[in-house]
């Protein structure tokens, strides 16, 4: 709040400082001359087109990132780009721009004073001369171009703004749309450049894989060739026949080992067991057939037993036929095992003419794989060579359909049209800058003034830096309301004085640390309110350097207190009084010459005088760092009021003041803050007529 009050009281500061820089800011901004800016378009595209060799159709791929955004813009701000504009535009439409030729400015003049003041030179003079009149002056148009070219990506898209700014409306868009045209240009060509030279690279190294291709697949097809010559088969027809004889050589192990388990079956069997083992039918039938013939034999004997004897014919027919069965069947076993025998020996040569065969096609394969290592590592690097034929065709049919399709990355979206009006200078946003530049500085100028001002502002300031209260303020008086609270304020003084006193009579002291900080004044007042409530006052004007008091009340006729201090003369003589007063008066006149100095014992005794004469004795003694009159005062009165002017005294003078004080062992009853400002006090009630001031003036 302290802030705001102190910025409010230095408005008129304020409003000085944003007028002047609202003139100085339009007066500037109308001086300028006038610019066109006009803007186009670019839109990069994000994709990348190849032609598909599968499908024949265009496909995309995005491959646009911030680099090689920033690239592309470097790209249009690059001086070599400009140059081509302004050859392709023509030279001489830019002679209104040229520098060279225009009216140099005063800053410019200025500049070029201080340089060769200072013996600086921005380019050498023989390699000025190296340059020819129109390279300066290409120079010179594509500097002043750069300066009003603005290049910047929208957002976070693929949108590029070219804005090129000039003294002429048409210009700026012919500039912006050739730039554009011309980056489209040279885009393109460079990338026809890039693709030529792959599909140039790439064409050489097809024809050299071709030759590669075709020596690698000739050396496989010789050693294809000397593999047959050597085995008289190919490798896959003798793994061929050793599959056909594992194969035999398999079966033949099975039925060996078949015939082998049922040979060991019938020898295995007793003879005259043999007759009552059920043997399968399918293996050996001969046998299965006199088994079944036999059975059928024993069991007609069997029912003829109970018909007949055992010497019945039938019966003897009947055991006879079981005999020769019997041996038959016993002749068929043995037939059967001479039969299994040699099929089992016969197996045997088989399998080791099999085994012995397979050993030999086994060998030929080893010797054939030993020869055929080499044909397969041929074959391997025709193979790689083939892959890398086939892909570097790929590439080469793909660079040519892209060399076809070309186009450049990026495309014109709004061509830069001739502004309707001019872009700068900006008048009234220009002089409204300049009002809150000029409001910004008032602000922060009287903010500073407020913070670096020397003197207290506030009670608790003061307070917290001297350790002694402040009683009152007193403000300035700028009306009728101020008047009043200062009248109020003084009241208020002697009201808290006066509880101190005790009824008694009392010396009041009215010092400060310099000159013109109000305590005569104060004096005055502090009488007049003390006799406005029925006491009787006497007003002593002790400050003999200046006599500032006596010259305001104004002497009357007759000795003044100097001639009762020193020649002895009596003090009624020297106590004055008027109607206009409410208190009586004692100083020094005008004939007293110089600054006299009296003695403690001397004044004591006044002041002892005076206590009998009078309820209040105040005392306007001299500021306590210029002159020493106030140390030989101070310890003799009952009270010491302390003035500060308000904003004014030195904080230093303050706290120098009231240590010279207590140098002396005198306390201040207070401090009194003189001459505030009323805007930063309260509103008070209006109080004309409770108490008049003691001079209309002095205020």
């Amino acid at each position: 709040m302290r802030l705001i009050v102190g910025v409010w009281r230095r408005r008129n500061l304020v409003l000085a400082i944003t007028l002047a820089a609202t003139v100085a800011m339009f007066v500037l901004t109308a001086m300028k001359p006038s610019q066109y800016t006009a803007s186009a378009t670019l839109l990069l595209d994000p994709r990348q087109q190849q032609l598909a060799a599968s499908s024949d159709q265009v496909v995309s791929d995005l491959d646009i990132s911030d680099p090689v955004m920033a690239n592309e813009i470097a790209m249009l701000r690059s001086s070599t780009l400009l140059e081509r504009v302004v050859q392709r535009i023509g030279i001489d439409e830019f002679t209104p721009i040229d520098p060279g030729l225009a009216s140099q400015g005063l800053s410019t003049r200025l500049a070029q004073y201080i340089r060769r003041a200072l013996g600086i030179s921005s380019y050498d003079q023989q390699d000025f001369e190296l340059i020819s009149l129109e390279e300066r002056r290409l120079n010179r148009i594509v500097q002043s171009l750069r300066k009003g070219l603005r290049i910047k990506r929208v957002d976070e898209s693929y949108v590029i703004e070219v804005s090129v700014t000039t003294g002429l409306a048409q210009l700026s868009a012919e500039v912006a749309n050739t730039l554009a045209q011309i980056y489209l240009e040279t885009q393109l060509r460079e990338r026809q450049k890039v693709i030529e030279k792959a599909t140039d690279w790439l064409s050489d190294q097809v024809a050299l894989r071709e030759g590669e291709l075709t020596q690698a697949e000739q050396r496989v097809e010789q050693a294809k060739k000397d593999n047959l010559d050597y085995a008289g088969a190919s490798h896959q027809v003798l793994e061929q026949q050793a599959l056909s004889l594992n194969q035999a050589l398999s079966s033949v192990r099975a039925d060996k080992t078949r015939i082998k388990e049922e040979l060991e079956i019938l020898e295995s069997i007793p003879a005259e067991n043999l007759l009552e083992v059920n043997l399968q039918p399918n293996a050996y039938p001969a046998i299965a057939a006199l088994q079944s013939t036999r059975r059928s034999l024993v069991q007609e004997e069997a029912r003829l037993s109970i018909l007949y004897g055992p010497n019945h014919p039938k019966r003897r027919l009947l055991d006879a036929e079981i005999s020769r069965v019997e041996s038959e069947f016993a002749r068929e076993v043995t037939k059967q095992k001479r039969n299994l025998s040699e099929n089992i020996t016969a197996l045997a040569a088989r399998e080791t003419s099999l085994s012995a065969d397979i050993l030999e096609i086994e060998r030929g394969i080893s010797n054939i794989s030993e020869r055929s290592l080499t044909l397969r590592q041929l074959e391997t690097e025709a193979n790689a060579i083939r892959d890398g034929y086939e892909t570097a065709l790929t590439r080469l049919a793909d660079t040519r359909a892209q060399l076809q399709i070309q186009r450049a990355e990026a495309k014109v979206v709004n061509a830069a049209a001739i502004p309707a009006g001019p872009s700068a200078p900006r008048i009234k946003l220009m002089t409204g800058f300049g009002a809150s530049l000029g409001l910004s500085l008032g602000l922060v100028l009287a903010l500073l003034m407020e913070i670096l001002e020397k003197g207290f502002r506030r009670d608790p300031d003061i307070e917290r830096a001297t350790g002694v209260r402040v009683l009152t303020r007193l403000p300035i008086k700028r009306s009728a309301a101020s008047e009043c609270l200062y009248l109020e304020r003084i009241r208020q003084l002697w009201t808290v004085l006066s509880k101190r006193m005790n009824d008694e009579a009392s010396v009041i002291m009215m010092t400060s640390s310099m000159p013109g900080e109000g305590k005569t004044t104060t004096a005055m007042n502090l009488a007049n309110a003390a006799a406005s409530m029925g006491r009787s006052v006497v007003l002593l004007d002790l400050d003999t350097r200046q006599k500032s008091l006596s010259r305001q009340v104004g002497l009357f006729s007759g000795p003044d207190l100097h001639a009762h201090l020193t020649q002895g003369c009596d003090l009624d003589e020297v106590i004055h009084s008027a109607d206009d007063l409410s208190f009586d008066f004692a100083g020094i006149g005008p004939e007293t010459v110089g600054a006299p100095i009296y003695s403690g014992r001397v004044l004591r005794a006044l002041f002892a005088n005076l206590k009998e004469r009078y309820d209040i004795v105040i005392v306007d003694a001299p500021p306590l760092l210029p002159v020493s009159d106030s140390l030989s005062i101070a310890p003799l009165v009952d009270q010491v009021l302390f003035v500060v002017q308000y904003g004014a005294t030195a904080r230093g003078s303050v706290a120098d003041g009231l240590a010279t004080l207590r140098n002396i062992g005198v306390v201040p009853e207070g401090i009194v803050m003189s001459w505030t400002d009323p805007r930063t006090e309260p509103r008070g009630y209006p109080q004309q007529g409770a108490i008049k001031p003691a001079l209309s003036s002095g205020f």
